[in-house]
């Protein structure tokens, strides 16, 4: 510290010396030589977030971060039927659009929190590996359908040859998203086999089981196309069953763990 020349001296003694992200502790000694004081100060430098305020608002721990990717993988499976029902019953309907919108940004959301949740874990990190790449790989499918298959299913109809590049884009579309069943089926039997060891066989076997299916089938699907001899609904329902299993094991999840 300087002061004036022939008026004030001074020199700071370190408290104590805590590590990155506590308070540091001064004590400034000033000496005022016209009045003939000493003066004491203690000054609290923070070099960092201290100890009681390290999980702030942005930082939520790990068991708080699993919990919202199951919130997350559970509004996404919830979203699914309801689409198809649209899809069904209704093909025309401007809703549709919009519930498809709202699924892209779950998925965007879920790219994030399960991410997080992969960093930070010191178990199962395959399984949310496996959850935070199929939600990148949803975002890309729900991209392409939401943008590309109505104006290309447009022009196959105005132009009939173009029928085979509308084809061409819906094929691509449902082989992203028959990759990422895959890797939520992944997720599944990982946690399922997790439950399993700790002793809920029931809800753990059961998971690991649809997790099981969801992987063949929409491997079979993969590797033969919508239009090979596997029906493709047994993979999507199987996938949409092992996402909903995989968000209630995420839920119950030991949060030790």
């Amino acid at each position: 510290m300087d002061f004036p020349a022939g008026r004030r001296s001074g020199y700071v003694l370190p408290y104590e010396r805590p590590p990155f992200g506590c308070s540091a502790r001064f004590y400034v000694h000033i000496y005022d030589w016209r009045d003939e004081a000493l003066m004491t100060q203690e000054i609290v430098l923070h070099t960092g977030r201290t100890e009681k305020n390290r999980v702030g608002m942005m930082e939520l721990t790990q068991a708080k971060t699993i919990k919202i990717v199951a919130v997350l993988l559970l509004l996404s499976a919830i979203s699914q039927p309801i689409y198809t029902a649209l899809f069904l019953g209704a093909p025309d309907v401007a809703s549709r659009q919009v519930l498809w919108g709202l699924e892209g940004l779950l998925f965007v959301f879920l790219v994030a929190f399960a991410g997080s949740a992969l960093v930070m874990a010191k178990r199962y990190t395959l399984g949310f590996s496996a959850i935070a790449f199929s939600a990148v790989l949803n975002v890309v499918q729900v991209g392409v359908g939401y943008t590309l298959f109505k104006p290309f299913g447009q022009a196959a109809q105005a132009n009939a040859e173009l029928g085979a590049i509308s084809f061409s884009v819906v094929v691509f579309g449902f082989f992203i998203y028959n990759a990422a069943k895959i890797l939520l089926g992944l997720a599944a039997v990982v946690f399922g086999v997790a439950h399993s060891n700790q002793g809920r066989k029931a809800l753990g076997g059961l998971t690991t089981l649809v997790g099981a299916v969801a992987i063949v089938a929409n491997a079979i699907v993969l590797m033969l196309g919508i239009k090979g001899a596997f029906p493709s609904p047994i993979a999507g329902g199987s996938g949409v069953a092992a996402t909903l299993l995989l968000a209630i094991c995420l839920l119950s999840l030991n949060q030790d763990d």
